[in-house]
């Protein structure tokens, strides 16, 4: 198989594994949050990655959250972070068995 294929393999994998690692996450925390809408899960696409006091001001501040609540939404968009890392990593490796 050529390196074409291979890297549209990788890319697809890679795109998969992203999406499912989002939209795991967003269902985990809204299974633990209580007050979720489609809002909230716009937020938690925009905000993946700003960790610390920005991401306590967007969760506390504009979204209304508690404490508690936002501790949660910020460790499941860590936990989406790594599984697209992850996901990155795996279809790295998928397409390098497929080139040998």
């Amino acid at each position: 198989m050529n390196d074409s294929w291979a890297v549209t393999i990788m890319s697809l994998v890679s795109l998969l594994g992203m999406a499912l690692s989002l939209l795991v996450n967003i269902w985990l925390t809204k299974t633990k949050i209580g007050r979720w809408d489609s809002n909230s899960t716009l937020w938690f696409v925009l905000s993946i990655g700003q960790f610390g006091s920005k991401a306590n001001e967007i969760w506390l501040g504009k979204a209304g959250f508690r404490e508690e609540e936002v501790s949660t939404i910020v460790q499941h968009q860590f936990l989406s972070l790594l599984g697209g890392i992850l996901s990155f990593f795996a279809s790295a490796a998928l397409a390098a068995l497929v080139v040998t």
